[in-house]
Order: structure tokens, then sequence, then C-alpha cells
């Protein structure tokens, strides 16, 4: 599994954006150079809603941002629409296997994996207050029980769920 591309919208002074990892040439490091004040640490701040590691949790933990740390700093009194950050991930067969093998433990069968999906982890704000979070999966997976004849759509804790296991975070 490897994220391709990521694109930030309204996430603090960045409106958006778009990080293309894809021509990269295989490279698991990816430097983050500009000047001083140029959006360096806000565009990790971004990424981070990707990270599965415990380490990574642990981190914010101890920062306890909200929610309204993320809002346009530019329109922090009347900021309406949304804050989202999208990561685009291209999953080999040895990733499509464990991610079946995952969702069996719960007896979830997908109709199909996809080569490339993207997440996007959203919060909808109104006159700067937090109305929304969402996220979202594309392709929409479809899926059933290993009881069931018919595949259908996840509803909100199956996507919860499947979006965990997507980012690593087994629940």
């Amino acid at each position: 599994m490897r994220y391709k591309r990521f694109q930030i919208k309204n996430f603090k002074g960045i409106k958006d954006t778009v990080i293309d990892l894809s021509n990269q040439g295989g490279a698991a490091v990816f430097p983050v150079v500009g000047l001083n004040e140029s959006g360096k640490t806000t565009i990790l701040e971004a990424l981070y809603w990707f990270s599965p590691d415990a380490g990574s949790s642990k981190l914010s933990e101890e920062t306890k941002q909200s929610a309204e740390d993320f809002v346009p700093r530019h329109l922090l009194a009347s900021f309406t629409g949304p804050i989202s950050v999208s990561g685009t991930l291209e999953l080999e067969a040895a990733d499509k296997t464990l991610i079946s093998l995952r969702l069996a433990q719960d007896d979830i069968v997908l109709e199909e994996i996809p080569d490339t999906i993207t997440l996007e982890r959203s919060y909808i704000y109104e006159n700067s207050n937090l109305v929304e979070y969402k996220s979202s999966i594309t392709p929409k997976p479809r899926l059933k029980n290993k009881t069931s004849r018919k595949y259908r759509e996840p509803n909100e804790e199956e996507q919860k769920k499947d979006m965990a296991i997507l980012l690593g975070k087994n629940s």
C-alpha cells in the first residue's frame, strides 16, 4: 500500500493544493523544503490525518488539537464550508489479501477491491462552527455478510470500520 496523491482543501492557510507522489520513482522518503512560515508544518499536519501508527496517536493526544484549529486563518470568524484532506492509495495484491482477511474476521466480504482507492476526511463548518465530520472511500465499496446473497453499500458504522482498516487502525 502506497500513497500516490494527497489533496488538501481549506486547511489552515492552505486553500487548495495537490501533492503528487506518483512520479517519485518508488521513493519512501519525501523531503518538505520551504521558507519559514511557508506551510511545511501545515502540510504535515494535514497528512497526519492518515497516520496509522501508535506514536502519531500519542502525539495527537499530547497536542490536543481541536477541529476549530484547522479553520483557514483568514476566515476564523466566518468560515462556512468543508475542510478536507484526501489521500489516494495504490493497493498491491498482498494489500488486498490482508484487507480481505481482516474484513473476514468480521464476516464481511467485499465484492471487489480496486487497485486504487481514495480516502477523504472532512470537517463541515457553518459560520466557523463545526457541524459535521465525514469520512469516505472512493470508489464506494460494496460488501455483504458471509450469509448474505447480495452485495450492498456499507452503512456508516461499516464504512468507519473499513476506513480504520485501510489506515491500519484496527478496531
